[in-house]
């Protein structure tokens, strides 16, 4: 995430409405206090948005440790996850259940 500091006003676009609804992040504020709580509080904040929104095995003992500068950070102790199922399988339990609805729903037409 940039810096909000650094962002030029003269060319930040707003979203389109009905998307803000829908966003994880639905205004400058948010964003601005998000990034904050990033930087004065990484341990909870990447802690907290690993649990929300992944899926979990084994849930982690730590967030972080180490450090950049040194090398040796190392992220969510001890937590195990499956890739393929945070990256794909559970999208397409949400995209099998839609595209069911949507044949039903075409068929319902065509025998009516």
């Amino acid at each position: 995430m940039a810096n909000p500091a650094d962002v030029d006003e003269t060319n930040v676009y707003p979203p389109i409405q009905h998307q803000t609804k829908t966003a994880h992040v639905q205004s400058m504020a948010q964003y601005e206090s998000m990034y904050k709580r990033s930087l004065e509080d990484p341990e909870h904040f990447w802690g907290e948005l690993a649990r929300e929104n992944l899926n979990w095995l084994r849930d982690f003992d730590q967030t972080v440790t180490g450090t950049m500068d040194k090398g040796d950070v190392a992220w969510f102790l001890n937590g195990q996850t499956n890739v393929s199922v945070n990256c794909i399988d559970r999208h397409l339990t949400r995209s099998v259940r839609a595209a069911r609805l949507r044949m039903q729903s075409c068929w319902k037409r065509r025998v009516e």
